[in-house]
C-alpha cells in the first residue's frame, strides 16, 4: 500500500484522531486533495480557536481490481514440426526444425494421453515461450496475479507448462497426414481479483509436415484384360495396356509430395512387362500365347509393382498388377492321333460302340468346346457329336465280301469359329486361297487345305466355304473282319455232268467240281465229300479229294450207264456249329468199254439221244448235252439242232458245249415230242457228224414230270410263327400217292442241308413240308432249303433237286421295349405351359415285330404326371401346365408306358428334375465356435433366428454341436449391434474364429453362396487415442465356407465391428453384424535387453558390489508384465545376487580367479500372469581379472629343502618365515664339458592370468659380487648351460641359485637350488682337433627300382686316422627306413644300398654315419665327443652326412583324375565352334619328362571335338543344331614323354550329351551369388562325387524368384 505522511496539529494526550478521506483517490497517484483531522474531546470548542496540535500519519491506498491482463505480443503464432517429440526433453528449444528425409519415421504407440484437466505442471515438448502478459493492478497481490488457460484444442494436443508458466506445450503426437495441419488455441490471462478479470488471445500453430509415411498406391490391386497375341511373329510389342483407374501412387506426406518411381520388383521374371518408371504406365513387351502359359493361375499375371520415393528410396509402397489374358479361339482341336485303323467284325448290329475319338482343343471355355462331324461316303456309321462314339449306322454295308475296308472322316467343328481360319494375311492367304483340284462330286463343298501347319501338329485341316470355317479332321479307316456268313457256291452251277468209259481204272480222273467261299481264312476254306444218302451212294464206286474236288474212281469195273453223285461243299470255321454247305448233283454217264487209245471214227457220245423235259419248266433249263468222242478236238466243233418245224420249236443248243436249253414257253407248243438232228462240225477238217437227238415234253402230271418240277426255279412259302406242326406247303402241286403208278418206296426226300434248318423244319413221304416246332420269327425269318428227290422205279430212275425258300410271318408276340430302362429329364421351375423337357437321352422305344404289330403310342403315369404331356407318337415331353416349384418338389418319379394295338406294353422309369431359378435369398441360421479355439460367447439377441453353437467333439470319429449360453444375459445393445465373442488376442492368424452357416433354398449357382465382409470396425481400448482408421483387415472370411479367419495379429482390449453379408449367385443378399472383444492373454515372455550381459571385475573380497543392471521387457500389460528376478540354480554357492524387482545385479563374497576366472549364470526373468507364469532366461558372463596374488612354483625338482632362518630363535614373532622349504634339482656333469653343454632344466608355473604379465616367468641366475659363475641359464626356458670350463680337481660340486620371477606389478619370485656334481674324465684320453675325414658331405645319385646290393661309396679318413681303428655306424635314430635301406661295413665304411628304391615313396634319403675311434688299451669303444663344427649345424667331425638322390624312371603310366570311371558331360544345342567342353586331367606320379603328357584323341570324332594336346581342354569343332538328344562318345589318350612312342599311356571314355537349353539342369542354391562363386570348385568337386558325373557351371545367376532375398 502507497503512503504519504501528513502534518496536522495535535495535543499530546492519548486522543484518538480520526481520517476522513473526503475524495477517492487511486492508490497509484501519489497525490492528495485535502485530509482534515478533528479532534473529538474539542468538537465543541470554536473553530476560531487558535490552539492546534500537529501528528504524523501514514496514509495507504488500498487497491482494487481495475484493470484486467494484457498479453505482450498478441497474437501469436508459430510452425511446429509434426514430428516434434511429445516427451520431455531436456534444455528444449522453442524453435523447432525440421528433421532430415532420412530420419526414421517416427512410431504411433497405442498409449493413454495426458489427463487435460489442469495441472501444477504439464509434461511435454515446450514448444513456444513467447506467450506472456501483464495486470497493472497492484504487483504481488491477487489482482496482478495472472493465471494462463489454454481452450480451443478439444483434442488435447497441446497444453501449457502450468497455470503460472503460460510455455506452449505439445502433450501428444501430431499426424500432419491425418489432418494435424492448423490449429487457433485460445489462450486466457486472468487474475485473481474480486471479481477476476481476464482477457483472451490467439495462438495460431501451423503444423509442418514432415516425411515420416510411405508411399501408398490409389488402389491395392489393379487389373485389366488383354487377349492372347496370335499369331506369334516374335516381333517385340511395346504396347500399353489400360485400366479402369490408372496405375497411381502418392506421397501420403501431403504436404512434401515426393517425387516417386515405379518398378516391378516381382512377378516379371520374362520381361514380358515393363513399367514407366516416372508415371507408372504398364507395357505389354512380349508377344503372350496363352497355350504356351500352362502354370499361369487363373490365365493371370501377377505383378508386384514398387513406388518408391526419389530421395529416400527406403520408403516403398507395394500393390499388386493382375493381368488376365484372354482366350483366343487361335487353336483348332487336335486328335489324338493322325490316323485311325480299327478292326470289327462284319454284320455288327445297328448301334454298336466301334469307336471312340478323341480331340482336344487347347483354347479355353466356349473357345474349347467342338463338336464332332461325321463324313461317311458309304453311311455305315454315325457319331456322336459330344462324345465322339462311332456307331453302326447301317449294318447291311458291314458286308466284307463287298468291301473289306471303309474309309471316313470325322470333323471337330468349333462352336466360335477360330481365328486362325479368319486370320487375314496376305502371303498365307496367297497360298490356301489358290485354287485346288477337286473331284467333281465334291463340287458343292469346297475344300482347301493349309500348308504352313497352323493348327495341329498335323496337315488334317479344311477350310468350309460355306460356313466360313477351318475344321481339323481326322481320317478313319475301319478294316472288316470277315464272318462265316456266305455258303459255298459251286462255279459254274450245281449241276455237273461226265463221261466215262466202264473199264475205266481205278484212281482215273473223271471230273472236278468247284465251290468258292468269299469269307476269308478258315471260314473260306471250302472241302468236299460225297453225301451219303440213299440207296444210291451205298457202295459208290466213286471217290472226290476232299482238299481239291477232283472226282475218280474208287472200282473197276463199273457197270454202264447213268450214275448220280451228291457232293457237299462245307466251309471249315474254327467253331464247327457255324459250319455252312452247298450241294452239287453230278451225273456220270458210263459208257460201253473203250479200247483205243484215240477213236479211230469221229462220232457223238451216247447217241442217239433222247431227253426228258417237263411241261412247266422255265426258260433257260437245260434239258441235256450231245458231245463228241476225242477224235474231234472239242474246242474246235461246232453244235447245232437241225429241225423242219416251221413253227419252230422252243429249244436250242450252245453251239460251242452242246447243252440244249428251253428257249421258249412250253405251253405255247402242244407237241410232247420233237425230233432233231444233231450237228457236231469240224470246219478245219471239214468233217461234219449228224445223229438224232429227240425230247420229249413230260406231262406235270407224270410221274417223272412231278420230278422234274420246280427243279430249275426255287420254291417260296409262308408260314406264321408260333404254331407247332404246321404244315408250310407241297412240294408237288398233287399228292404224288394218289398217282397211279407211284408208290412210297419208288421216290424219297432227303433236306440236304438238314444242318442249317436244324430241328425247325421237316419234309414227309409225300413231299408235304411242316414245321416240327414253333418257329420264331423275330429269332429266324427266313429258312432256304435245298430238298432232293430220289426216284427209283423200273427203268426210271434218278434225282431232282428243289431250292426252298420259307418266309415266316409275323405274329404279334413282342411288347415294345425301351432303349433305356430309365429316362432322365430336366426344365426349369416356373416353366411356362408346352415348354419342351430337355431330356438326356430321346424316349425311344422299338417293337421287335413288323408291319401293324410294330406300331405303339406313348403315355405317361405316376404322381404328377397330370403336369406333364408326352407326345403319343414321337415321346417328346412337355410341361401340361400348372406351377412348377423346385423348393416344394425337385424331382418327378413317373412311368412312360409303350403299348401296341394288340395291348402288349412296356415300360421305362421316368425322372424328371426341376432345375432352380433364383427365387429365393439366401439366410444366416447358425453361428458356430470351433472346438479347439478358446472362444466365448458374451452377449446375443434372445430374439434372433440364429442359433449359434459350440463344437464338441464326442469320441475319435465323432462332433456334435452345443447351443452356446451368453455369459451376460442382459446386454442392451445385442439388437442392434449383434452377438459379441471373446477372442484371445495369442489366437493364431491362419486360425478360424467362428463359423457362419446360411442357407440358400435354391440349388446349384442359385444356391451357392458366397460370404464377404461389407465392413470391419476397429475399436481401440477407451484410454487409446486412434490418429487414423486402420488400413489392413485384421479378419478374412472364406466366400465359401464362411469361416471368419484372423489374418493378422490381434491387438488385445480392443474390439471389433463386423458386418458381414452372404449373397448367392444372382445377388440376393442376407447381413449379420458380429463383434469381437480381444481378451489379453499372457502371450509374450519377458524379452531381456540384450542378448547376454557380460561384467568385468578384479578378484578380491567384496560386499554387494554392483556391477551392473540387468533389464527385461514384458510386452503384455497389467499383472501379466509385473516381472520378477532371479538367478537360476541359486541354490548353489555363487557369490553374485540380483535384486528380484530391479534387477540389479552385484557380488557379493570372495572372487579368487585362480579357482574360477569366469562364471556364467542365467538369470531369469518371470512375470506373474494369472492364467499362466511365463519367463525367459539370460545368460550373464563374469569375467574375474586376475591381480598379481601368486608367485611362481617350481615344480619337477628331485627333492625338498627345508630352510631355517638364522634367526629364527631370536625373531620367533618375525613375520618372515622361519622355515622354508626350498626345491633341489640335481645334475651330474663331466669334467672339460665343452661350453654351452646343457646341465639340466628347472620348471616353474604361475597360476596368474599370463596375458596381464602376472603368469609370464623369467628365469636368473644371482650373480655374486667379485666371483665369476660358471653357470647360465635361459631365462624362458629355464635350460641351464655351462658357460666355463669345469675342472673336477678344482670343484667337484657346484650349488647354484636358480630365481623365477613373473612379471606382474609388483613382481613376486621364487627360489630353488640346482646342485651340479662334476664327475673325473682320465686324463689318458686323447682330445684332438685334426678332422677326422677328408669330406663330411656327399651327393649321390641312382635311379630307382635298381637291383641289390649296390655298393655307394667308401668313406675315406685324414692320415693323421688312418693308423686308427675305426667302426662305422648309420646314425639315424629317427629315420627306421634309412636302416632298413642302407647297410655301412663297421671296418671300412663302405655304404651299400640293399633296398631297390621307388622314387614315387622317396626321392631323397639323407644318411648320417658316425665313426667311433676305438682306444687301445680299453675293453670297450667309446666315442670320441670333439667340439662341434659350424659348417655342419648338429654335426660332429666324427660325423659323415651323404645325401642319395633317387632318380626317376618312366615305370608309371598317366592316370586320369575320373579313376577310370566314364566321363559324361553336356552341350547345349547352340554350342558353337571353339566352345569349351570339358578340360581332362591326367597325373604321373613320375617326374620330369616322365610325367610330361600329351593328349590325343583316338577316333573319328576328332571331325567334331579337338582337344589341346597339353592342357587338355576338348573344344567344338562342329554346329550341333540338329543334333539335339543325341550321345557322342570318343576316346581320349594320355600318353607321357611327351607323347613320345616309347612312352606309357591310358585312355578315359568321353561320353557327350547334346541337350537343348530346357533339358539342362538348374540348381537353386539357397545363398549370395558371390558367396556360391567363392565355393564353386567344392560345390562341383561334391556332385561329381555324389554322381559320378563332370559337373561343370555353365551360367551363375541369381534366382529372380528369390532375388529380394539375394539367393542363387
Amino acid at each position: 500500500m502507497t503512503a504519504r505522511r501528513l502534518v496536522a496539529a495535535s495535543t499530546r494526550g492519548p486522543e484518538s484522531m480520526a481520517l476522513r478521506r473526503k475524495d477517492f483517490h487511486d492508490s497509484n497517484s501519489k497525490t492528495f486533495t485535502s485530509v482534515d483531522l478533528f479532534q473529538r474531546n474539542e468538537i465543541v470548542r470554536s473553530f476560531w480557536d487558535k490552539i492546534s496540535a500537529y501528528l504524523a500519519v501514514t496514509v495507504y491506498v488500498e487497491d482494487v481490481n481495475d484493470h484486467a491482463p494484457r498479453f505482450v505480443g498478441a497474437p501469436y503464432a508459430l510452425s511446429v514440426d509434426e514430428l516434434t517429440p511429445s516427451d520431455v526433453l531436456s534444455n528444449s528449444k522453442t524453435v523447432l526444425r525440421r528433421r532430415s528425409p532420412t530420419s526414421p519415421p517416427s512410431r504411433r504407440r497405442l498409449g493413454a494421453r495426458p489427463d487435460p484437466a489442469p495441472q501444477s505442471r504439464r509434461e511435454g515438448m515446450t514448444i513456444f515461450k513467447g506467450i506472456t502478459a501483464f495486470d497493472r493492478d497492484k504487483p504481488n497481490t491477487p489482482n496482478s496475479d495472472v493465471q494462463y488457460a489454454l481452450a480451443g484444442d478439444a483434442r488435447g494436443l497441446f497444453a501449457l507448462e502450468s497455470s503460472h508458466r503460460p510455455h506452449l506445450v505439445l502433450a501428444a503426437p501430431l499426424d500432419y497426414d491425418a489432418g494435424d495441419k492448423q490449429f487457433t488455441l485460445v489462450v486466457t490471462a486472468s487474475d485473481r481479483g474480486s471479481p477476476p478479470r481476464s482477457t483472451n488471445t490467439t495462438v495460431h500453430v501451423t503444423v509442418l509436415d514432415n516425411d515420416d509415411l510411405p508411399p501408398k498406391f490409389s488402389h491395392n490391386v489393379y487389373k485389366t484384360q488383354i487377349p492372347e497375341f496370335y499369331p506369334i511373329v516374335g516381333k517385340k510389342v511395346h504396347r500399353e495396356l489400360t485400366f479402369s483407374e490408372p496405375i497411381h501412387a502418392f506421397d501420403q506426406d501431403a504436404g512434401l509430395n515426393t517425387p516417386l518411381q515405379y518398378e516391378i520388383v516381382a512377378g516379371n521374371e520374362r520381361k514380358l512387362f515393363s513399367l514407366n518408371k516416372i508415371n507408372g504406365s504398364l507395357f505389354l513387351e512380349k508377344e503372350i500365347d496363352l497355350d504356351i502359359e500352362t502354370s499361369l493361375p487363373g490365365n493371370t499375371f501377377m505383378l508386384q509393382i514398387q513406388a518408391a520415393q526419389i530421395d529416400n528410396p527406403l520408403k516403398t509402397a507395394q500393390a499388386r498388377v493382375d493381368v488376365e489374358i484372354l482366350d483366343l479361339n487361335d487353336n483348332l482341336p487336335e486328335f489324338e492321333v493322325d490316323f485311325y485303323n480299327i478292326s470289327i467284325v462284319e454284320n455288327l448290329p445297328n448301334g454298336f460302340s466301334v469307336l471312340q475319338v478323341v480331340a482336344t482343343d487347347k483354347d479355353q471355355g466356349d473357345n474349347a468346346d467342338f463338336t464332332y462331324q461325321l463324313d461317311d461316303p458309304k453311311g455305315a456309321f454315325a457319331i456322336d457329336t459330344r462324345t465322339g462314339w462311332l456307331t453302326v449306322r447301317n449294318q447291311t454295308v458291314l458286308d466284307r465280301e463287298l468291301h473289306s475296308t471303309l474309309k471316313m472322316k470325322i470333323y471337330a467343328k468349333e462352336k466360335n469359329p477360330s481365328i486362325v481360319g479368319n486370320f487375314v494375311d496376305k502371303q498365307r492367304v496367297s497360298k490356301w486361297r489358290r485354287p485346288l483340284q477337286r473331284p467333281q462330286n465334291y463340287a458343292n463343298k469346297t475344300t482347301y487345305v493349309f500348308p504352313d501347319r497352323i493348327g495341329p501338329k498335323n496337315d488334317n485341316l479344311e477350310y468350309f466355304s460355306d460356313v466360313n470355317q477351318l475344321m481339323s479332321f481326322v481320317t478313319v479307316e475301319v478294316t472288316l473282319l470277315d464272318a462265316n456268313d456266305n455258303n459255298p457256291i459251286f462255279v459254274p452251277s450245281n449241276l455237273y455232268e461226265f463221261f466215262i468209259k466202264s473199264n475205266t481204272k481205278v484212281g482215273t480222273y473223271i471230273g472236278k467240281v468247284k465251290a468258292i467261299d468269299p469269307d476269308l481264312g478258315r471260314n473260306g476254306m471250302v472241302l468236299y465229300d460225297l453225301q451219303r444218302t440213299s440207296n444210291l451212294t451205298v457202295t459208290s464206286p466213286f471217290q472226290i479229294d476232299a482238299q481239291s474236288g477232283i472226282i475218280s474212281l474208287a472200282e473197276s469195273p463199273i457197270i454202264e450207264g447213268r450214275h448220280a453223285l451228291f457232293i457237299e461243299a462245307s466251309d471249315q470255321p474254327t467253331n464247327p456249329s457255324e459250319r455252312r454247305y452247298s450241294l452239287a448233283v453230278v451225273t456220270i454217264d458210263v459208257s460201253k468199254e473203250y479200247t483205243g487209245k484215240k477213236s479211230e471214227k469221229p462220232d457223238f457220245i451216247g447217241a442217239p439221244y433222247e431227253f426228258w423235259v417237263g411241261s412247266n419248266v422255265g426258260i433257260g433249263t437245260s434239258v441235256g448235252q450231245i458231245r463228241v468222242n476225242d477224235a474231234l478236238d472239242k474246242y474246235e466243233v461246232v453244235y447245232d439242232l437241225l429241225h423242219a418245224y416251221e413253227e419252230g420249236v422252243p429249244f436250242a443248243v450252245e453251239e460251242r458245249s452242246g447243252v440244249i436249253t428251253v428257249i421258249d414257253n412250253l405251253t405255247k407248243f402242244n407237241k410232247p415230242t420233237y425230233d432233231f438232228e444233231a450237228v457236231a462240225i469240224q470246219e478245219n477238217i471239214n468233217i461234219t457228224l449228224s445223229t438224232t437227238a429227240a425230247i420229249h415234253v413230260v406231262d406235270v402230271n407224270d410221274e417223272r414230270g412231278v420230278l422234274l418240277k420246280g427243279a430249275q426255279t426255287p420254291m417260296v412259302f409262308h408260314v406264321k410263327e408260333n404254331i407247332a406242326g404246321v404244315t408250310i406247303g407241297q412240294l408237288f402241286p398233287v399228292n404224288i400217292s394218289s398217282i397211279p403208278m407211284n408208290t412210297t418206296r419208288n421216290m424219297r426226300f432227303i433236306i440236304a442241308n438238314q444242318q442249317d434248318v436244324s430241328d425247325d423244319i421237316s419234309i414227309g413221304q409225300d413231299g408235304t413240308i411242316y414245321a416240327q416246332k414253333a418257329l420264331d420269327r423275330e429269332r429266324r425269318d427266313v429258312y432256304r432249303m435245298t430238298i432232293i428227290a430220289e426216284l427209283n422205279k423200273g427203268l426210271i430212275s434218278g434225282a431232282g433237286i428243289y431250292q426252298i425258300t420259307i418266309n415266316v410271318e409275323d405274329d404279334n408276340d413282342n411288347p415294345p421295349i425301351f432303349e433305356m430302362a430309365t429316362y432322365e429329364g430336366f426344365i426349369k421351375e416356373n416353366s411356362k405351359k408346352n415348354t419342351i423337357v430337355n431330356m438326356t437321352r430321346k424316349v425311344k422305344a422299338k417293337d421287335s415285330d413288323v408291319g401293324q404289330n410294330a406300331i405303339f403310342t406313348y403315355a405317361l403315369f405316376g404322381n404328377g404326371h397330370e403336369l406333364f404331356n408326352i407326345d403319343s407318337s414321337s415321346g417328346v415331353i412337355s410341361f401340361g401346365g400348372g406351377t412348377l416349384d423346385r423348393e416344394e418338389k425337385s424331382v418327378y418319379i413317373l412311368k412312360i408306358i409303350a403299348k401296341d394295338r394288340g395291348n402288349l406294353s412296356s415300360e421305362a422309369k421316368l425322372t424328371i428334375n426341376v432345375l432352380d431359378e433364383n427365387d429365393n435369398a439366401p439366410k444366416f441360421t447358425q453361428i458356430i465356435i470351433p472346438m479347439n479355439e478358446n472362444i466365448e460367447l458374451l452377449e446375443i439377441n434372445q430374439k434372433s433366428d440364429i442359433k449359434i453353437y459350440h463344437e464338441k467333439k464326442i469320441n475319435t470319429r465323432r462332433i456334435t454341436k452345443i447351443e452356446a449360453v451368453p455369459k451376460n444375459k442382459y446386454s442392451v445393445m445385442t439388437d442392434k449391434l449383434g452377438p459379441l465373442f471373446s477372442v484371445p488376442e495369442n489366437i493364431a492368424v491362419g486360425s478360424t474364429v467362428l463359423k457362419l452357416n446360411a442357407t440358400d433354398l435354391d440349388i446349384g449357382v442359385n444356391g451357392q453362396v458366397k460370404f464377404e465382409f461389407i465392413s470391419e470396425t476397429f475399436m481401440p481400448p477407451v484410454t487409446v487415442l486412434t490418429k487414423t482408421l486402420h488400413t489392413k483387415r485384421y479378419f478374412v472370411i472364406n466366400e465359401k465356407q464362411g469361416q471368419i479367419i484372423v489374418a493378422r495379429i490381434l491387438p488385445p482390449e480392443s474390439e471389433f465391428r463386423l458386418n458381414v453379408s452372404v449373397i448367392d449367385g444372382a445377388g440376393l443378399s442376407d447381413n449379420l453384424s458380429i463383434r469381437f472383444f480381444i481378451k489379453d492373454i499372457n502371450d509374450h515372455i519377458p524379452m531381456f535387453k540384450k542378448s547376454w550381459y557380460s561384467f568385468n571385475i578384479e578378484e578380491a573380497q567384496y560386499t554387494r558390489r554392483i556391477l551392473g543392471k540387468i533389464e527385461a521387457t514384458d510386452g503384455d500389460f497389467g499383472q501379466n508384465a509385473n516381472l520378477t528376478y532371479f538367478i537360476k540354480d541359486s541354490n548353489k554357492k555363487t557369490p553374485f545376487e540380483i535384486s528380484p524387482h530391479s534387477g540389479v545385479f552385484s557380488v557379493n563374497g570372495e572372487l579368487d580367479r585362480e579357482k574360477n576366472d569366469k562364471y556364467i549364470l542365467t538369470v531369469v526373468a518371470r512375470d506373474n500372469g494369472v492364467e499362466k507364469i511365463l519367463s525367459s532366461s539370460v545368460s550373464v558372463e563374469v569375467q574375474v581379472l586376475d591381480i598379481n596374488d601368486n608367485a611362481p612354483t617350481f615344480f619337477a625338482f628331485d627333492e625338498l629343502l627345508e630352510w631355517k632362518h638364522p634367526n629364527a630363535s631370536e625373531h620367533f614373532n618375525h613375520k618372515f618365515d622361519l622355515i622354508t622349504t626350498i626345491p633341489v634339482y640335481r645334475a651330474t656333469l663331466e669334467e672339460n664339458s665343452p661350453i654351452g653343454t646343457t646341465v639340466t632344466r628347472v620348471y616353474a608355473n604361475d597360476s596368474d592370468f599370463l596375458g596381464n604379465g602376472n603368469g609370464l616367468l623369467l628365469y636368473s641366475l644371482p650373480q655374486r659380487k667379485n666371483q665369476f659363475n660358471n653357470f647360465a641359464i635361459d631365462s624362458k626356458e629355464g635350460v641351464v648351460t655351462t658357460v666355463g670350463k669345469l675342472d673336477y680337481e678344482k670343484q667337484m660340486v657346484h650349488n647354484v641359485t636358480v630365481v623365477a620371477s613373473d612379471l606382474g606389478s609388483p613382481s613376486l619370485s621364487s627360489t630353488a637350488l640346482l646342485i651340479v656334481t662334476i664327475t673325473d674324465v682320465p686324463e689318458d684320453v686323447e682330445m684332438s682337433d685334426k678332422p677326422v675325414f677328408i669330406s663330411r658331405y656327399y651327393e649321390l645319385e641312382i635311379e630307382e627300382n635298381v637291383h641289390t646290393p649296390v655298393e655307394l661309396l667308401t668313406l675315406n679318413v685324414t692320415e693323421y686316422y688312418e693308423n686308427y681303428k675305426m667302426k662305422y655306424s648309420i646314425w639315424s635314430e629317427n629315420d627306421t627306413v634309412i636302416k632298413k635301406m642302407f647297410v655301412v661295413d663297421p671296418r671300412n665304411g663302405t655304404l651299400y644300398l640293399v633296398r631297390s628304391p621307388d622314387r614315387e615313396v622317396r626321392d631323397m634319403y639323407e644318411v648320417m654315419i658316425r665313426a667311433e675311434r676305438q682306444k687301445i688299451g680299453r675293453e670297450l669303444p667309446h666315442m670320441i665327443y670333439p667340439i662341434p663344427d659350424d659348417m655342419l649345424e648338429g654335426m660332429t667331425k666324427y660325423d659323415v652326412k651323404v645325401v642319395v638322390r633317387i632318380q626317376d624312371v618312366n615305370d608309371n603310366a598317366p592316370r586320369f583324375t575320373n579313376n577310370g570311371r566314364p566321363i559324361v558331360t553336356a552341350i547345349p544345342t547352340t554350342a558353337a565352334f571353339g566352345y569349351p567342353i570339358l578340360q581332362l586331367h591326367a597325373t604321373d606320379i613320375d617326374i620330369g619328362i616322365n610325367a610330361d603328357i600329351r593328349y590325343q584323341i583316338i577316333n573319328d570324332q576328332s571331325q567334331r571335338f579337338t582337344i589341346d594336346a597339353i592342357t587338355g581342354q576338348v573344344r567344338a569343332v562342329a554346329s550341333f543344331v540338329r543334333d539335339s538328344g543325341r550321345v557322342f562318345g570318343f576316346d581320349v589318350k594320355a600318353t607321357d614323354k611327351k607323347g613320345a612312342d616309347d612312352g606309357k599311356s591310358a585312355i578315359a571314355n568321353v561320353f557327350v550329351y547334346v541337350l537343348d537349353e530346357n533339358k539342362q539342369l538348374v540348381l537353386v542354391m539357397g545363398a549370395k551369388p558371390t558367396e556360391v562363386e567363392r565355393y564353386m570348385t567344392n560345390i562341383t568337386q561334391t556332385l561329381s562325387a555324389v554322381s559320378g558325373y563332370d559337373v561343370r557351371v555353365r551360367r551363375l545367376e541369381a534366382n529372380s524368384r528369390s532375388m529380394i532375398e539375394g539367393h542363387t
